[in-house]
């Protein structure tokens, strides 16, 4: 049966109302306490007549009863009005001048609404806090699987480049070399975020297209004919061709495709001009050829940085972009030696790489400083 409890045990409670809804089969034996731990929605009658404090109490037991639906009843006291208007302003679900059994009419079903409101409220919030949990069940789900996502985006990245180095055994370690070097002058110009994570991909992946050329041809000790020049030059081709339809893939080609055009328009494949070639591929066009003059070849010794840098300097406006250039060229010799020594680090992922550029672009910052400019 339906459930209602009396706050006070008044005459009027007593003698006119627990008779009516005995007879309306509700339940009036159990005292508050008891519904309060019985799950279900139930009401509570309080005789505002009888309270010292009424406005006070009738908060109280709006607070007090999650499940409960106060009903406030007024007995026939001189002018009780104010205290009926009081009761709706404390915000109880219903208020009755009760005189007699024959003012009772409305009293049941107004407890029946009373009730039904409550198991909607009650379902409702049930219903919210199943979504709620069920939501954060199913986001924490989506989270990890995209970070074992982003590991096999990262393992698979790593492989490749294994594969690279396994097969052009002289330029082992490039790849990540000049991933570290592209990015950090990226940072350098003001570029962060999924662009940044680009570049890196397309950094490391710049030669997959050399998976395409003959042994004869990529791993020839001297120099190439122009034949198989025009041969090894497809590599940017067939790099597009490879990473086309991996959908998180699809910006970091930009690196493997364009990464050999020239600011003059002199390059391939497209000879595109200036600033029509995208700038990740202008930004890794310095860090590439930069690595490349640093390093030992079959075919020659390395530089000194002092050499690289004449080259590009002399290189600048022909071959790379004059803004790329002068941020490049503005770096002390250490800070490529320092991204080096990074770049060997068997754990090297995005994150690593990206903290690693930043704390040497502030370490470099703040020993540029004066004495008395020290942040220190």
């Amino acid at each position: 049966s339906c459930q209602v409890a009396f706050h006070n045990q008044t005459a009027l409670m007593r003698r006119i109302i627990a008779p009516e809804l005995k007879r309306a089969r509700f339940g009036c034996d159990q005292s508050e306490d008891e519904l309060k731990v019985g799950g279900c929605p139930y009401a509570v009658l309080v005789d505002i007549s009888a309270l010292e404090n009424m406005q006070s109490t009738l908060q109280i037991l709006r607070t007090d009863h999650e499940l409960g639906a106060v009903i406030a009843v007024c007995g026939p006291v001189v002018d009780s009005s104010p205290r009926l208007i009081h009761a709706f302003r404390s915000g109880v679900f219903d208020a009755y001048l009760v005189e007699d059994e024959t003012c009772l009419d409305d009293l049941v079903p107004s407890i029946k609404l009373a009730l039904e409101k409550k198991r909607l409220e009650l379902s409702t919030k049930r219903t919210t806090q199943d979504f709620t949990q069920e939501l954060g069940r199913r986001t924490r789900s989506l989270v990890k699987a995209n970070l074992e996502l982003a590991d096999t985006y990262e393992e698979t990245l790593k492989a490749l480049v294994m594969a690279l180095d396994s097969r052009e055994k002289a330029t082992a370690g490039h790849s990540i070399r000049v991933a570290y070097f592209t990015c950090y002058l990226s940072i350098l110009m003001g570029i962060e975020g999924d662009d940044l994570q680009d570049i890196y991909r397309g950094s490391l992946l710049h030669d997959i297209g050399k998976i395409g050329i003959p042994d004869a041809i990529l791993l020839k000790p001297g120099k190439l004919t122009f034949d198989e020049f025009e041969h090894m030059k497809e590599h940017t081709v067939l790099a597009k061709k490879f990473l086309n339809g991996i959908r998180y893939l699809d910006r970091a080609s930009e690196i493997p495709y364009y990464h050999h055009e020239k600011w003059n328009g002199g390059g391939y494949p497209e000879q595109l001009r200036g600033e029509n070639i995208p700038i990740a591929a202008r930004i890794f066009a310095i860090a590439d050829v930069y690595d490349a003059l640093r390093s030992k070849r079959c075919y020659k010794d390395p530089m000194t940085h002092e050499v690289a840098t004449d080259i590009i300097t002399k290189d600048t406006g022909s071959h790379f972009d004059p803004r790329v250039a002068e941020v490049f060229l503005g770096q002390d010799e250490t800070v490529w030696d320092e991204l080096d020594r990074a770049s060997r680090s068997e754990l090297t992922s995005f994150e690593i790489m990206h903290t690693v550029c930043n704390q040497i672009i502030a370490s470099h910052s703040t020993a540029e400083l004066e004495p008395e400019e020290s942040l220190v």
